[in-house]
């Protein structure tokens, strides 16, 4: 059996028992170490003109046309990006601006402030979120899952744009940002029920963050937004904010059905990665730095077997100089745009 490992960033799948079931202390295991980046702020992607296109592009397929089946798609961020969704660690990422999302250990066992920050936040920022459409580049992964060029996705984005593409076979190792679940009783619900109901329980706070969402849209401003549907928010005072326990057993404590920084993967979910990374003969990563083990564990897990990664990143990764890895600095937009036409003139 393998284990879970430790997570060290971004939302993971939900895997907490009961808040006040000691039994649990498996599940609540925490971190404070932020993995923030120790490297300059990369540049901005870039597209490429013809010729480099061209050169690059003839890479990725003699990579492919080495393989017996096709490749496990691991995607982060990056390929988020294009959406809306600002990332972390990229040329314009939430972590350079200070960003200080919260951690497993502060939503879960806090007496409650930062649960509050956590949700007015949440309230300005997430409607963004849940409303962004997939690129071109989700598109086109969608596109070559059909031609039979790449194979499952593991996704470490919460956001669900894969899915929303037209995209199957895809594993949330993140979670859903989307979905709500009590701590107690397990039962699921929607983030939008739970906002809805946290309007309602607070109205007066609601007109004042109504003012912030006002003026979102604008870089720098308060409503502008974070990963994972989180934004900046300081001028307002949400200590008076009332949480609503779960409406089903009247006193659980609800969390988005995600794992904060510093939690376990779900196991069954890391088994389930595992296996998509057995059945295929190579792994390509899009837009993802590697940083947090949670992801990185599945390119060791390929490279220990002998078999081969291909990473695509504008910036550092943590695979970069790994025997087996081919690393290509490209935006992940253009270039899985580009192979699904490559791919459609052979058919």
């Amino acid at each position: 059996m393998r284990l879970t490992g430790w997570i060290g960033g971004c939302a993971l799948f939900s895997t907490a028992k009961a808040l006040k079931n000691p039994a649990a202390s498996s599940y609540m295991k925490t971190t404070s170490k932020l993995l923030r980046p120790s490297h300059p702020r990369p540049s901005p992607p870039v597209n490429l003109d013809g010729l480099a296109l061209n050169q690059n592009l003839a890479i990725i397929r003699e990579w492919l046309n080495r393989l017996e089946t096709p490749p496990v798609l691991l995607t982060g961020a990056g390929v988020s990006v294009d959406s809306g969704i600002p990332d972390y660690r990229g040329s314009n990422g939430s972590y350079y601006k200070d960003h200080t999302p919260i951690t497993h250990d502060q939503y879960i066992h806090s007496s409650g402030d930062w649960r509050k920050r956590y949700w007015s936040r949440s309230l300005v920022g997430y409607d963004r979120f849940a409303k962004a459409e997939p690129n071109e580049g989700h598109v086109a992964m969608a596109r070559l899952k059909e031609l039979g060029v790449i194979g499952m996705t593991i996704t470490q984005n919460v956001d669900g744009l894969h899915q929303k593409a037209g995209m199957d076979d895809v594993i949330n190792l993140h979670g859903s940002g989307h979905d709500m679940i009590c701590l107690s009783c397990r039962d699921r619900t929607s983030r939008y029920k739970y906002h809805d109901v946290l309007k309602a329980e607070n109205v007066e706070l609601w007109g004042e963050l109504e003012r912030v969402v006002e003026g979102e849209g604008n870089e720098g401003s308060e409503a502008e937004i974070r990963p994972d549907g989180d934004a900046d928010l300081q001028s307002v005072d949400v200590s008076g904010m009332n949480l609503p326990a779960c409406g089903s057993c009247g006193e659980g404590v609800l969390k988005p059905d995600v794992v904060f920084f510093g939690a376990n993967v779900d196991k069954e979910v890391v088994e389930a990665c595992y296996e998509a990374c057995d059945k295929a003969d190579g792994m390509i990563v899009a837009g993802s730095s590697l940083t947090v083990y949670s992801s990185f564990r599945f390119v060791k897990h390929m490279l220990q077997g002998g078999k081969k990664v291909l990473v695509l990143n504008v910036g550092p990764t943590r695979s970069d100089g790994l025997e087996g890895v081919t690393k290509l600095e490209l935006a992940t937009t253009q270039i899985f745009k580009s192979l699904v036409e490559e791919f459609e003139k052979d058919l």
